[in-house]
């Protein structure tokens, strides 16, 4: 083994200076929180006003409970509703982050490689990265070649190449930025291996990643309003504001009729009158007061989660979801953000333009020929599924246009016997592979058409 890696002395000192490689959870918000959440609408916090005033009033001998218990059962049914909602998307999100993290890394310990969860990675630790991979954490390459995918940081699926880099020594304290991402030897947690083996040595673990700190970026964002919330508040201001103005309105009518009529003899009858005016003047305010409204938004969003979560759709903030619905025109330019990012061959031609297709058969000498160089002078390989994994993206490109054919690419695989191999070099832009093939030795080549 080139590399002997830590032993366990080292292993616990470093976690004891460096920490842990478990990155941040998402806040888990309490069902106090999402309690609160609920009246932060101005509309609910109407509510909640009216019914202690109700309430109040029936205590003192004014009103009657019914117009209380009524705005109560509204306001219950929102609560509940609201908190199963957002609870349901806390709980999906945290468990989709907890199953990321039992992934495993093989890393190099007391010179064995031994397979070990990645939170118990820790600094200097000796990682082998080979191609479908996730990068644990922060680090260098010290020996090998791959080829990464850096969009989970700066949201280009472009292939960057890193490599060993002479006499190269980590700095800590050195700030990292985009032009960093896509140096010579820096890797960095979170980003997939698109190609290629390699090892490299790890600097920063857990919270000290970059990955980790845009996580820390976005869930400490302050979410705004949504257009339907921000509605909603305005409808609530401009109820609120008639519903105020007619309330005193009436209850000044309403008391000044009284006095007019009978005068003022006593306290007792002037406080009468005037509890008797507020009931009357609160029962208008209630009935411009749309109640229904924010119970119908909650059963709506409640509704629109679970058909979301059933399409494997998982809705961080609810209350986004009906502003999704006023999209009309959607703009991006990462390909690879919104499809699958794959590359697909649509055509196989020869030199002379013929196209062959894909159909290998016994009568397709030239499709015959070019699977058996497509199979062999390839470094991806199908899974049990016939899927190509591994290689890079034009590699398992290529070797998919057989993947059809699983059966006769095993053939070729059984009866072939490579004598020797050239792996592909950005200077040369071909690699080859020579071969024994049914008593017959051949090369095959693929390579840049220069």
């Amino acid at each position: 083994m080139k590399f002997k890696g830590l032993d366990n002395r080292r292993v616990r000192a470093n976690r004891i200076k460096y920490g842990t490689n478990n990155m941040p959870e998402p806040v888990a918000h309490s069902v106090w929180y999402f309690l609160g959440d609920v009246f932060r609408d101005k509309i609910n916090l109407m509510l909640l006003g009216m019914l202690g005033a109700f309430v109040g009033l029936y205590l003192v001998g004014y009103g009657d409970i019914s117009e209380a218990l009524g705005i109560a059962i509204v306001l219950v049914v929102i609560c509940v509703v609201n908190v199963i909602t957002r609870r349901v998307s806390q709980r999906r999100t945290i468990e989709l982050q907890r199953r990321a993290s039992f992934s495993t890394a093989s890393v190099v310990r007391n010179g064995r490689v031994v397979q070990i969860p990645c939170a118990q990675i820790v600094v200097d630790d000796v990682v082998i990265l080979t191609a479908g991979q996730v990068v644990p954490a922060d680090g260098y390459v010290i020996d090998g070649e791959i080829g990464v995918n850096n969009a989970i940081l700066n949201g280009e699926s472009a292939e960057v190449y890193k490599h060993p880099v002479p006499r190269f020594k980590y700095n800590r304290n050195a700030p990292i930025n985009a032009a960093t991402y896509v140096d010579k030897n820096h890797v960095f947690a979170g980003t997939s291996v698109q190609s290629g083996e390699c090892i490299m040595r790890v600097a920063r673990v857990g919270l000290d990643t970059e990955n980790a700190r845009v996580l820390n970026e976005l869930n400490n964002i302050q979410e705004p309003k949504t257009t339907l919330q921000r509605q909603l508040d305005r409808l609530a201001t401009i109820v609120g504001r008639i519903g105020i103005w007619a309330a005193v309105i009436i209850c000044i009518i309403l008391i000044g009729m009284h006095i007019s009529e009978n005068g003022i003899t006593n306290w007792r009858d002037v406080l009468f009158v005037v509890m008797g005016a507020i009931t009357v003047a609160l029962t208008i305010f209630v009935a411009a007061v749309p109640e229904g409204l924010p119970f119908i938004v909650s059963i709506i969003t409640g509704q629109n989660v679970r058909k979301m979560i059933r399409a494997n759709i998982l809705a961080k903030n609810p209350h986004k979801i009906p502003q999704a619905g006023n999209i009309q025109l959607l703009c991006t330019d990462k390909t690879g953000t919104i499809t699958y990012g794959d590359l697909v061959p649509v055509a196989n031609c020869l030199a002379d333009g013929t196209d062959i297709g894909f159909d290998i058969s016994e009568n397709n000498d030239a499709m015959q020929q070019f699977g058996l160089c497509v199979v062999l002078d390839n470094r991806a390989v199908l899974d049990a599924h016939g899927h190509a994994i591994g290689g890079n993206s034009t590699e398992r490109a290529i070797l998919a246009t057989v993947g059809k054919w699983a059966t006769h690419v095993q053939r070729i695989l059984n009866k072939s016997h490579v004598v020797s191999r050239t792996l592909f070099d950005s200077v040369h832009k071909y690699s080859s592979v020579t071969v024994a093939y049914n008593g017959r030795t051949r090369t095959y080549v693929v390579a840049a058409p220069e």
